[in-house]
């Protein structure tokens, strides 16, 4: 779902500033997808688990999209808020992507202030 949300989007003009994926094959095709050279691969789109690199991703854009399997959105979200610490995150919406979950998964991002939603697609993103 993240690859394909990531090309659908940016071929409408909007700009992905960084994924996060411990799959290092992934990143370097979909670098290859959205246009980007291997090398700059490694700076533009993040890879390994979520740490700073996440961290500075999230506060340099407005929107986040949450794309990780249904039993990782809530852990996600409490990494990305246990990063942003006594930080406000007001003036950002964080999207998860599960059918099958409410937008409560993200309740410790809307407890800092984030705007919170659950995003399914009703068609398919390729």
């Amino acid at each position: 779902m993240g690859t394909a949300l990531a090309v659908a989007l940016e071929s409408v003009g909007f700009e992905i500033a960084g994924l996060s994926d411990p799959d290092q094959d992934s990143v370097q095709k979909l670098a290859g997808r959205l246009g980007k050279s291997s090398a700059r691969a490694r700076d533009y789109i993040p890879v390994g688990s979520p740490g700073s690199a996440l961290w500075d991703d999230v506060l340099n854009v407005d929107v986040v999209f949450i794309t990780v399997p249904d039993d990782l959105i809530a852990s996600v979200s409490s990494r990305i808020s246990a990063m942003a610490g006594d930080n406000s995150l007001a003036g950002k919406v964080f999207f998860h992507c599960s059918g099958a979950l409410a937008s409560d998964e993200l309740s410790p991002l809307l407890s800092l202030g984030a705007a919170t939603g659950s995003l399914q697609p009703d068609t398919d993103v390729r």
